[in-house]
């Protein structure tokens, strides 16, 4: 069968590659995605949390002739009805049938 060892020794080599990206730069392209695609006097953005950032999905990457990466990105934040914009014709017909 074989002798029961207490203690075993393994060996091996890991190489590991990582990126790196500009965080402030990337927010800054998602929150003007962000506000581009927020109905005009419909929606209003309340607030948007920078420590949500993150990558969710990598579509695709090339490493030749130099490293790009596709990639679905995610940030959270919050919007809501715009109630106050008086030229807003939704908000005019919520108005008048909660009248």
């Amino acid at each position: 069968m074989g002798d029961k060892r207490d203690e075993v020794t393994l060996k091996g080599k890991i190489t590991v590659t990582s990126r790196v990206y500009d965080k402030n730069t990337t927010l800054l392209y998602l929150r003007t995605i962000l506000n581009d695609s927020i109905l005009f006097g419909t929606e209003k953005l309340i607030g948007i949390n920078d420590a949500s950032l993150r990558i969710s999905n990598i579509v695709s990457r090339t490493a030749d002739p130099q490293f790009t990466m596709k990639a679905t990105t995610e940030l959270d934040g919050t919007i809501s009805y715009n109630f106050e914009d008086a030229s807003n014709n939704l908000t005019k017909k919520l108005k008048n049938l909660i009248l």
